[in-house]
């Protein structure tokens, strides 16, 4: 079985990719569910080993997000 750890890196990099994919939302959001997927399995596996949830991780990826798309 894969680790916590494993599945919020791949969330946080299917982010990564959904927010490059601007032009076509719905590879965007096809990527952004595959990224929910892989959090809320990191979130089951911390909860299971007694951890706080990785939530963090989505709302940190999210808040990024918001920053990199504002124009500056």
């Amino acid at each position: 079985m894969r680790s916590a750890r494993y599945y919020q890196e791949r969330g946080r990099l299917l982010l990564h990719w959904a927010s490059a994919s601007g032009d076509d939302p719905t590879v965007a959001a096809k990527l952004e569910a595959l990224a929910h997927e892989s959090l809320l399995q990191a979130s089951l596996l911390e909860q299971a080993a007694g951890r706080d949830s990785p939530k963090q991780v989505l709302d940190q990826s999210q808040n990024q997000q918001r920053r990199d798309d504002t124009p500056q």
